[in-house]
């Protein structure tokens, strides 16, 4: 836990890799029509990310999964399917060597 001397952070930072891509106001709360969770995985010297998050184009959630400067995106209509498969792909990349990258105090890998 962060000592702020006292006082309570108005702003919170979300940082993903080298960008900030959100800033939230003290006791706001957060909905799932704010946008998406970005995850990031390594095998070796390769790189894996991938991205939940909500339809552009109507009711409903996307997973765009990026390797190797292509990005892949399957659709669900339901939050539970969404999870269904991250969950699948997290298992069999697992299996694979792919491990989540941890992230330090800053955020960033």
């Amino acid at each position: 836990m962060e000592d702020y001397g006292g006082q309570t952070p108005q702003r919170a930072i979300v940082v993903i890799g080298d960008s900030a891509v959100g800033a939230f106001k003290a006791g706001e709360t957060v909905t799932d029509n704010q946008g998406g969770m970005l995850y990031f995985l390594r095998r070796g010297d390769d790189a894996l990310s991938y991205e939940t998050r909500l339809r552009d184009d109507g009711p409903g959630y996307e997973l765009v999964i990026s390797r190797n400067g292509e990005a892949h995106t399957e659709q669900f209509d339901s939050l539970s399917q969404l999870l269904t498969r991250e969950h699948e792909l997290l298992q069999a990349w697992r299996a694979q060597g792919w491990r989540e990258v941890q992230r330090g105090a800053t955020g960033r890998p």
